[in-house]
C-alpha cells in the first residue's frame, strides 16, 4: 500500500488552517509588540507581504520593532552582568 503524499493528508497533521480573521487579528498582535516584521507575518500567514503590510497599515511596525529588541537588548545585558 503506498502513502498519500497530497497537501490534504499533511494539512490534517497540522490540524485545521487558520481563517483569515484569525491570521489578522494574529499579525496585528505580533506587530504592535514588535516581535515580528511584516516579512516574517506574510511568511507565517502565508500570505503576500502587500497583504501582511495591510492588515497593519495603521500600526509603525519598525518603530515597534526597533522598541522591543532594544527592551530586549537591555533586559539581556542587565542578565549578564
Amino acid at each position: 500500500m503506498t502513502q498519500d503524499h497530497s497537501i490534504g493528508s499533511e494539512r490534517g497533521k497540522r490540524g485545521p488552517k487558520p481563517r483569515a480573521p484569525q491570521k489578522i487579528k494574529a499579525a496585528r498582535k505580533l506587530a504592535s509588540e514588535g516581535t515580528a516584521t511584516v516579512a516574517e507575518l506574510a511568511r507565517l500567514a502565508e500570505v503576500s507581504r502587500q497583504l501582511a503590510r495591510h492588515w497593519v497599515r495603521d500600526i509603525d511596525v519598525h518603530k515597534r520593532r526597533r522598541e522591543h529588541l532594544r527592551k530586549l537588548w537591555r533586559a539581556t545585558l542587565k542578565r549578564t552582568e
